[in-house]
């Protein structure tokens, strides 16, 4: 019996650890990422990526056919204008989500 509870306990908390996989931390807009310093901020390669991230429910972009895995960063402007880059990492399929448009939510905040 007591072999079977263990079985049965490692089947349900370690054997399916695969499918226990940690949301992205910024995966919805109420926990965005702050991005600080904006004057000159800049991550490093593969710091951020999307992959256990969930669509927002916000619906698909233009140039997509379905709704992605949705990260959200959020900043204060210090200037009128503001350029925004991304560059797209290794991505395991040909449709790279950092195409032109991908940057296309946004909310003003006026203080």
């Amino acid at each position: 019996m007591k072999a079977w509870i263990a079985f049965l306990l490692y089947f349900l908390l370690l054997g399916n650890c695969h499918i226990l996989k940690a949301q992205a931390i910024n995966d919805d807009c109420f926990s965005a990422t702050e991005l600080t310093n904006v004057r000159s901020w800049c991550s490093s390669n593969g710091f951020f990526n999307n992959f256990s991230a969930t669509p927002s429910g916000y619906g698909p972009a233009t140039c997509f056919s379905s709704s992605g895995h949705d990260v959200w960063f959020s900043f204060t402007a210090i200037a009128t204008d503001i350029t925004i880059l991304v560059k797209p990492g290794v991505f395991r399929s040909r449709k790279s989500p950092c195409m032109p448009g991908f940057v296309r939510r946004y909310r003003r905040i006026e203080l």
